[in-house]
């Protein structure tokens, strides 16, 4: 349901630690996904205001296309446990577009099948390639263990509507998310290098 939206009004030093583990979950569910960047001292392309990715909460997933459409799919289905507030799909890679893209934003959301999302017909969030972005509510970017624990509800709640089943692959109808929790291995933020958690 509908959320303010909080934009670029909480500027940042550095990438916040849950959009760093949220990323982190993402590659890990998805082998051949990137990370093409969070945290950006920058102003949005095209424009005068900061970006988001100023405020450490904006994240950049590179994929090819039908993995960005399982990606985008899976983030969007689950928007309020991971306190989503905007989404982009600059090719059309879930929302079918005209070349010009489509965009979430939380405080356009009433509930329901694409709720929130907006076909543009001109160049307003960038023509782009092959990635998505995404920017978390501030309470999600600040705790790395809240993102944890909306995984964790996530999984659980995965678990029990797939009891009988042991096959621990992605459910077609989870958005790529697998249906048994596994114990993925995160980067650490300092080395880049995957640790267990």
């Amino acid at each position: 349901m509908s959320r303010p939206y909080t934009g670029n009004r909480d500027l940042a030093t550095g990438a916040r630690p849950g959009t760093v583990r949220f990323m982190d979950y993402i590659l890990f569910f998805n082998p051949g996904a990137r990370n093409l960047g969070i945290w950006a001292n920058r102003t949005v392309r095209g424009g005068q205001s900061r970006s988001v990715h100023q405020t450490g909460r904006a994240l950049d997933i590179g994929a090819d296309r039908p993995q960005l459409a399982q990606i985008i799919e899976g983030i969007y289905r689950h928007r309020e446990t991971f306190m989503v507030e905007e989404i982009h799909d600059y090719i059309g890679a879930w929302i079918p577009t005209e070349g010009f893209g489509a965009g979430y934003r939380c405080d356009r959301d009433t509930g329901g099948l694409f709720s929130g999302w907006r076909i543009y017909t001109k160049n307003t969030i960038g023509r782009g390639g092959s990635w998505t972005h995404v920017e978390l509510a501030p309470d999600m970017a600040n705790s790395a263990e809240r993102v944890d624990q909306a995984f964790t509800e996530l999984f659980s709640a995965l678990e029990e509507s797939n009891e009988s089943s042991s096959n621990p692959d992605p459910d077609p109808d989870s958005g790529g998310l697998p249906v048994k929790k596994p114990s993925p291995r995160v980067r650490n933020q300092t080395t880049g290098k995957p640790r267990k958690t």
